[in-house]
Parts: structure tokens; sequence; C-alpha cells
């Protein structure tokens, strides 16, 4: 069961990760450059939601071994 949580955790990291490029990289690709406010605060507060999220996955995983 840990190993299988310590997976899931991975995979949803490796996912925030390959987002984080695809956010920046689609209003690119749709001419939305001149909207840079928009997509900062996407971005921003897409990153903070995946922090907390690995934060909260890997409290979730250390505090039951405890």
């Amino acid at each position: 069961m840990n190993i299988k949580r310590k997976i899931i955790v991975l995979v949803i990291s490796l996912l925030s990760l390959i987002m984080i490029p695809v956010i920046i990289v689609l209003p690119i690709l749709f001419n939305q450059i001149e909207h840079v406010p928009t997509l900062n605060t996407t971005l921003t507060l897409y990153i903070n939601s995946s922090i907390s999220r690995i934060e909260d996955n890997y409290r979730a995983t250390t505090d039951r071994h405890v």
C-alpha cells in the first residue's frame, strides 16, 4: 500500500511538471501573448496549487509512518 501511494504521488508530481510548459505554450500558440498578466496569474495559481497538492500528498505519506 505504501509503495502504491508513493507511485501515485510521483505520477501527480510528474503530471504537474508536464502541465506547466503546456500552460505556457498553449496561449502563445493561440496568439494570446499580449495577455501576459492573465497568463502570469494563471501560472502562479497553478504552481501554488501544485506545490500545495504535492506537500499534502507528502505529508499524508509521512504522517502515517511516524
